[in-house]
């Protein structure tokens, strides 16, 4: 029997039992977040790199000087302060850097920036950053992109054996760091280890490659060429790195015997490696006896044109408006720009079907892939292309139809060949050119019939697409 006195007190039970039941059964709801998390992974020489970020927009704000005030300490990013993790010793604009877990804050200013390496703190924000938890400040200077970024983005451009650049972009604002690692002093006394060792499978190749390239022993890189022919006398690919060792190493006659070697190999092989390796060591002989290999005369692209960054393969940013000058759309492009010539041995290379294999995704450039940045729409065919940033490359075709597709995957090194980012795929027409063009060359040009063109022309090829500009 219930007491009136326990009344109550069962009905507030009661109900509280009923609320707690309500809400357990409430279902969870995932809501997008407003600066989305990202983690970026990189390895630059032997170093792995690894830096967690969030990614706010710009959302019509005025970004720096304006959300993110000059001169304040930012936490480069949203959210959770930014961490970074270095696997080995590194440098940041000479710089040294522990390997380590480190939060990377930023004071952004006008003509300078601060990049802060901090101790790990796993804060929110850099409402509790403390300067006496510096690791390290490194200094850096901004540069102006020729179009709005509407994401904070963090990538990594340049990749070398021993460098490359990290990159802070966001508006229209750049911030390039150096980052440096020391791959020689941590290979050079594995490689000494493992070939004074007794394991039966030795990497002459790379090895001696390796040597070669870094300027190191090259006494040593040819007792190991030497190595890998004796093991595979056929190997004419091998007796042609041989020649090029001794090139190096100033002993003309001994690399024009193995060249000439090489090409009776090559011969011996026939197919398209022979066409390659005959023209490979032809090319070492040419250089040898004093003469020059012919090359392409370079096609002068249209301005304007912001200039390229350097390297084997120029990274270079190529922009045009398209229409009238006031209401006309500003299309940006910006990739890498390698040369027919090989940038280790000089000699000239079969690009199209060769270098670029025909009917095989490429990245349209070197390096990171190419984008291409638009202010307003536009129309390839049937296809629409929104206002913003896209990853471009290409599968060329010999006797089909070329393709240039249009990718949302960003921010990727190579060919991010991934269709379920493809916006679309549109075809292109292919042309011989008069005259060869010597480096890659993308342009953008105002087409009184069909409003622009996009083209792209290297070797003795043109391939090209029309479009129009959407209001």
């Amino acid at each position: 029997m219930i007491t009136p006195l326990l009344r109550p007190v069962l009905s507030v039970v009661a109900g509280l039992a009923l609320t707690a039941g309500l809400f357990a059964q409430a279902p969870k709801i995932a809501f997008p977040d407003a600066s989305p998390a990202s983690t970026l992974k990189q390895r630059v020489g032997l170093t792995d790199i690894e830096i967690t970020y969030s990614r706010p927009g710009m959302k019509g704000r005025k970004i720096f000087g304006g959300l993110e005030p000059y001169g304040k300490v930012w936490r480069t990013g949203a959210n959770t302060a930014t961490k970074i993790t270095f696997s080995t010793d590194v440098k940041l604009n000479g710089t040294p850097i522990p390997a380590g877990t480190y939060e990377l804050f930023t004071i952004p200013g006008e003509s300078e920036w601060t990049v802060i390496i901090h101790k790990n703190m796993s804060q929110w924000g850099a409402y509790d950053y403390d300067q006496k938890n510096d690791v390290a400040r490194i200094t850096a200077r901004p540069f102006t992109l020729p179009l709005p970024l509407e994401n904070f983005t963090i990538t990594f451009n340049h990749l070398k054996d021993e460098s490359a650049l990290l990159e802070f972009a966001w508006e229209k604002t750049l911030v390039p760091v150096k980052v440096e690692v020391d791959v020689v002093s941590t290979l050079v006394p594995q490689i000494e280890t493992l070939m004074a060792s007794a394991e039966p499978k030795k990497p002459y190749v790379q090895a001696a490659m390796f040597y070669l390239d870094h300027d190191l022993d090259l006494n040593k890189a040819l007792g190991w060429m030497n190595a890998a022919i004796a093991a595979h006398p056929e190997g004419f690919y091998y007796i042609y790195r041989k020649g090029l060792i001794q090139e190096k190493m100033g002993d003309k006659a001994g690399a024009l015997a193995s060249a000439k070697l090489a090409i009776e190999g090559a011969n011996k092989a026939g197919g398209l490696i022979r066409d390659e390796y005959v023209r490979l060591d032809e090319a070492l002989i040419a250089r040898l006896n004093g003469q020059s290999t012919p090359v392409a005369t370079p096609v002068v692209p249209a301005k304007p044109r912001v200039n390229s960054s350097g390297g084997t393969s120029p990274h270079e940013t190529t922009s045009a408006v398209i229409g009238e000058r006031k209401a006309g759309n500003r299309i940006t492009l910006t990739y890498g720009r390698p040369y027919t010539r090989d940038p280790k041995t000089g000699e000239p290379r079969k690009i199209w079907g060769g270098l670029v294999k025909w009917d095989k995704a490429d990245r349209l450039g070197a390096d990171e892939a190419t984008v291409l940045l638009t202010s307003k729409p536009l129309q390839f065919g049937a296809t629409t292309v929104p206002a913003g940033a896209y990853t471009l490359y290409i599968i060329p075709s010999e006797s089909g139809v070329s393709k240039l597709a249009i990718s949302t995957n960003l921010g990727k090194w190579g060919v991010p060949v991934d269709e379920t980012h493809d916006l679309a795929r549109v075809d292109l027409t292919k042309t011989a050119l008069d005259q060869p063009v010597d480096q890659l060359t993308l342009a953008v040009v105002n087409d009184p019939a069909a409003g622009g063109q996009l083209k792209i022309m290297w070797e003795n090829t043109q391939f090209s697409v029309p479009f129009t500009v959407q209001p």
